[in-house]
């Protein structure tokens, strides 16, 4: 017997309309491939001076001498009163 599926048009469109939006965008791509190397370019090297300018304030931090922690100062038990002699 035959399988049939009432939806097998629609099952095979989608792969053509996926096709044709890659194409396009591979067109585009092409087309303005200046412009995009351009701006990758760009991004790569603000991505770079990013990435040394942490590394020399990381670099920066361990050279100096780490701070202290300021201690609390254990409690005292309280001094028991003096009694003093009542006149």
């Amino acid at each position: 017997m035959m399988n049939n599926t009432p939806n097998k048009g629609f099952k095979m469109a989608i792969p053509f309309i996926a096709g044709v939006a890659l194409g396009g965008l591979a067109i585009y791509a092409f087309n303005n491939r200046k412009i995009i190397k351009d701006k990758l370019i760009c991004g790569f090297q603000k991505g770079k001076d990013v990435a040394v300018k942490t590394l020399n304030s990381q670099n920066q931090d361990a050279k100096t001498e780490p701070k202290k922690r300021a201690t609390r100062a254990k409690k005292q038990p309280p001094k028991p009163e003096t009694i003093t002699d009542a006149k």
